[in-house]
C-alpha cells in the first residue's frame, strides 16, 4: 500500500477517513492479492506467526519477517542437537557454529520496491512506547523513555540484532548483510496513522480481518470500502 503511494487512513481537520480503497492503495492489494495466489501453498487462513517453522522444513523457498528471525533459522543440515538448557562452553560453541551454518544457507534482501534499485516502503512498527495520560508516575515514564532513547540503549539493540528506533546509531548493527538489508528496509519505513483512536483498529482486528479476505479472493475494491468505512466509525468514537 505504502510503496504505491497508498494509505491506511487520512485526516482531515479533526476527522480521520480510511484510505484503503483510493486508487493507489487498490494497485498496492491487489498485488497483494496477487502474491497470495501465485506466491504461496500455504492455506490462506494458516497462522503466519513463524514463518520460519515451515522454511525449516523444507517446504517453504523463502519468508517474510523481521531482523531476529534470523536466530529462528534451523536448518536439519545444520543442527547441533544442543539442548534450550545447556550454558555450557561447549554448547556455546556449537550453537555458534549452527548459525554460522544457518546463514551459510540462506541468503537476506529488503523487499524489492517498484523500480530496480529501490526499495518497498516497509511497516514500521508493532511495538508503541507511550505514557498514559492517566499514569500516576509520569515522570519516572518519561526517564524511562530517556533510558530507552539514550545512545548506549540503542546501540545495544543494534549490537544484537535489532533496528534502533534512532537512525544515528544504525552503524551499530555492524555492516554484515543482515544488517545492510535491515537498515535499507528501515531507512524507508513509514508509521501507522497518528491518530488518537488507532488502537482501536488494531483491537478490533479490522486490518487483520480485512487481509484475510483479500487473501481468500474476496473483491478488492469491495472489501477496502468496507474495510473503510470500519476505520472511519473507529477514528472518528
Amino acid at each position: 500500500i505504502y510503496t504505491n503511494g497508498g494509505e491506511l487512513a487520512t485526516q482531515d481537520g479533526d476527522s480521520w477517513k480510511g484510505a484503503l480503497e483510493s486508487p493507489e492503495s487498490i494497485k498496492g492489494l491487489e498485488q497483494v492479492q496477487e502474491l497470495f495466489k501465485t506466491a504461496t501453498k500455504a492455506p490462506a487462513d494458516s497462522d503466519s506467526n513463524e514463518p520460519w517453522v515451515p522454511f525449516n522444513q523444507g517446504k517453504a523457498a523463502m519468508f517474510s519477517a523481521p531482523t531476529w528471525a534470523r536466530w529462528s533459522i534451523d536448518l536439519p543440515k545444520c543442527n547441533e542437537g544442543v539442548a534450550a538448557d545447556d550454558t555450557s562452553d561447549d554448547a556455546t560453541a556449537k550453537r555458534a557454529k549452527q548459525q554460522k551454518c544457518n546463514e551459510e544457507h540462506t541468503g537476506v534482501f529488503a523487499m524489492p520496491g517498484e523500480t530496480a534499485g529501490s526499495f518497498a516502503t516497509a511497516f514500521a512498527g508493532g511495538s508503541n512506547l507511550g505514557i498514559p495520560a492517566k499514569s500516576k508516575h509520569q515522570e519516572l515514564a518519561q526517564n524511562l523513555l530517556k533510558i530507552i532513547f539514550s545512545a548506549d540503549f540503542q546501540n545495544q539493540l543494534g549490537k544484537n540484532g535489532l533496528i534502533p528506533g534512532n537512525t544515528e546509531y544504525a552503524t551499530s548493527m555492524g555492516d554484515d548483510v543482515y544488517a545492510k538489508a535491515a537498515i535499507a528496509a528501515a531507512l524507508g519505513a513509514k508509521l501507522t496513522p497518528a491518530a488518537e483512536n488507532w488502537a482501536t483498529v488494531e483491537g478490533d482486528r479490522i486490518l487483520e480481518d480485512f487481509f484475510q479476505k483479500i487473501a481468500t479472493g474476496a473483491d478488492v475494491t469491495a472489501s477496502a470500502k468496507a474495510a473503510d468505512q470500519l476505520i472511519s466509525d473507529a477514528l472518528n468514537k
